[in-house]
């Protein structure tokens, strides 16, 4: 393409001494009257342009995706890890605030059955 062969102003979009080779865009125009080529090869142009556009717009979306596919993994396990030290916290058999709290009420012998079962079911 020669240099200076489409130029712009405003929004018409000029195009002079300008060709390329494509035969689907060949065969297409073929199919109708040449009447309507600039028409028809107007929509072409058009076409393409909101496809590279929204190609652009759609790239953008699915790293927004992904980026926030990463932080919602990142946020489940930082919340399983906070949830699973605090279950550790309450109820671990050897100095958890269960185990205190319970052997305040309750005879040895059962205390070390609840925590069991407490335990088991914290896992």
């Amino acid at each position: 393409m020669e240099p200076g062969s489409i130029s712009v102003i405003g929004d018409v979009i000029r195009v002079d001494k300008w060709q390329f080779e494509d035969k689907i865009t060949s065969e297409l125009l073929k199919e109708r009257p040449i009447e309507e080529w600039n028409e028809l090869f107007g929509r072409f142009i058009k076409i393409g342009a909101l496809a590279i556009r929204d190609a652009g717009e759609i790239n953008r979306i699915d790293y927004a995706r992904v980026e926030f596919g990463r932080f919602l993994t990142d946020l489940h396990e930082l919340v399983d890890r906070e949830v699973t030290q605090q279950l550790q916290r309450v109820f671990d058999p050897e100095r958890g605030v269960f185990l205190t709290t319970v052997q305040g009420f309750l005879p040895a012998r059962e205390i070390a059955a609840r925590v069991k079962t407490a335990v088991l079911l914290a896992n």
